[in-house]
């Protein structure tokens, strides 16, 4: 069982914490106002987490809804009115809620919003696997992936930061050796202040009713944000190249596929011969770090799910 009571620890401590627990605390840092769930291994303890700080706290608002749908759009009103909001869900949980995940991304938020999709790859706990990147990719949504329980902290609170920052939704993909993995997390500072709900619902047709003579447009400056976002997102923290420029070999380790390229390349002792790329946001792809990678001539991608 995962010891809630860490997601309120006092900052500067470090503790050994779950993934998904991890995940609650970065969301708290960044100044969560609302969450809502629909429970589904690997992705519950989040919620259950962020549900423990509310009883404690009094603060952030946190709903069990009746299905992943209902969730999120509870969270979209939430985000529409101005508050920073985190649903929570399982890879099958997205197939539920893809309707209003696919119009959110065209509207966007006056707040924040984190959409949490815990995928399963090998099945440990779901009836099938899939990689659900592939909605990101398709509802133009920025997608972030720890590249470990190490930097699920982090992860979470820039993914917050990110969508309040873009007025965009961010998708924030975990997998199961990410969500169910303990990790040593240095704790931030909790604002209390920064919990309490928040925002008002601004009346804009033009903006939140999706008919076809707005949706048209939504589409053409989602395609421009699309194009601006590929250019900028280089600049997330948590990508970086390490290693060794001109070796002629390139690893990419996308999310946790970092971890174990990286362990990979330490064991056969190519640590001074390989250029390695650590990709936390997936899609968009950021086009600096690929042209890195492809400047070495040979590149291997290692990456959980689809290619």
């Amino acid at each position: 069982m995962p010891r809630y009571d860490e997601v309120l620890e006092k900052p500067g401590k470090v503790r050994l914490m779950l993934g998904n627990v991890a995940m609650a605390r970065g969301f708290l840092e960044a100044g969560v106002q609302f969450a809502a769930a629909y429970p589904g291994t690997p992705s519950s303890e989040i919620v259950e987490a962020l549900a423990y700080a509310s009883r404690r706290l009094g603060v952030p608002y946190v709903e069990w809804s009746v299905n992943e749908k209902v969730a999120l759009e509870a969270a979209c009103g939430a985000a529409i009115a101005g508050a920073r909001a985190v649903v929570a869900m399982k890879h099958v949980g997205l197939n539920v809620a893809s309707d209003p995940f696919f119009s959110i991304s065209y509207t966007g938020v006056e707040g924040a919003l984190v959409v949490v999709s815990a995928d399963d790859p090998w099945m440990w706990s779901s009836q099938n696997e899939q990689d659900n990147r592939w909605y990101g990719l398709h509802a133009y949504t920025l997608t972030v992936e720890p590249t470990g329980s190490q930097d699920a902290l982090e992860a979470a609170k820039l993914a917050l930061e990110y969508s309040s920052k873009l007025k965009k939704p961010v998708l924030l993909r975990s997998t199961t050796r990410i969500s169910h993995t303990r990790a040593p997390q240095r704790l931030g500072r909790l604002d209390l202040e920064k919990l309490k709900p928040s925002g008002r619902f601004h009346h804009n047709p033009s903006r939140w009713t999706l008919i076809p003579q707005y949706a048209r447009r939504h589409k053409l400056r989602l395609i421009e944000y699309w194009e601006e976002l590929q250019e900028k997102i280089h600049e997330f923290p948590l990508n970086r190249v390490e290693g060794v420029r001109g070796s002629g070999l390139a690893v990419v380790g996308v999310g946790l596929g970092y971890r174990y390229a990286k362990e990979a390349v330490e064991k056969l002792g190519l640590k001074d011969q390989t250029l390695i790329v650590k990709l936390s946001t997936s899609v968009p792809l950021p086009r600096r770090l690929a042209e890195d990678a492809l400047e070495e001539g040979l590149v291997l991608v290692v990456e959980e799910g689809d290619p």
